[in-house]
């Protein structure tokens, strides 16, 4: 079982991003009834935090400890 450990929405595109205990952060896209569009992989450690740039529309930037 994993665990969120973020959620973050994106204003421009209405695409809300969740990173989990898995490592891997995931995108929805709420226009289209909630539909997973994206999982993103990379992080070797569990991912602490997500966040959309209120500026750039395309940037997500994440952390993990």
């Amino acid at each position: 079982m994993m665990d969120v450990t973020s959620i973050d929405f994106n204003k421009y595109d209405d695409i809300l991003a969740s990173s989990s205990t898995d490592n891997t952060i995931r995108l929805f896209d709420l226009k289209k009834n909630n539909i997973w569009i994206k999982t993103i992989l990379g992080h070797s450690l569990t991912i602490k935090k997500i966040k959309f740039s209120p500026y750039y529309k395309n940037i997500l930037s994440s952390c993990s400890m």
